[in-house]
């Protein structure tokens, strides 16, 4: 909920892989030989091994550390499922007042964020990040289900199709 409710983005390798929304990171100096060598591999039968191996020798550990691994407690505890947008609100101004000016910064710059946003759209946003995270590991749950339904029918049209995303773009490749 809190990307979505206050407009931040992932700035950073670090903190994407952080979060799990990418497993390697190759530099962007890097993916014109990486391409390439994806585009003349001999995959075998197991090409998401292949990849993996491939990817293996390109991937770097990003330059910096990443911020939001410092940040998430604050952010679970103040975006959690179980809060509303006004008991977030409440929390991030509890948490301008921290100590720790990390915290203080941080709690201010997702303040000003909430405040651009149309407070209908804020309460929507929360309510649909909500039952997201409820339905998570669920797999009796509709959303599970739709994501599963979705994800099984693009392997299945397009086995050769991969979806890799290179830090701020997604690119795909069709082998």
């Amino acid at each position: 909920a809190y990307l979505g409710m206050t407009g931040k983005r992932i700035s950073s390798p670090a903190d994407a892989l952080f979060i799990g929304l990418g497993t390697h990171y190759v530099p962007s100096g890097d993916l014109g030989s990486l391409k390439e060598s994806l585009l003349s591999a001999n995959f075998t039968a197991d090409p998401h091994k292949d990849v993996e191996s491939l990817l293996t020798g390109y991937k770097k550990e990003p330059e910096s550390v990443p911020q939001l691994e410092k940040l998430l407690p604050d952010i679970v505890s103040s975006f959690g499922p179980d809060k509303s947008a006004t008991e977030s609100v409440e929390e991030l101004k509890k948490r301008t007042q921290s100590g720790d000016a990390t915290v203080s910064e941080w709690a201010n710059d997702a303040l000003a964020g909430l405040k651009k946003g149309a407070p209908f759209s804020l309460c929507l946003t929360q309510k649909h990040f909500s039952r997201v995270a409820s339905s998570y590991g669920n797999n009796e749950n509709y959303l599970s289900k739709v994501v599963s339904c979705i994800l099984y029918h693009l392997t299945f049209l397009f086995p050769s199709v991969f979806l890799i995303l290179l830090f701020g773009t997604f690119s795909w490749l069709v082998l």
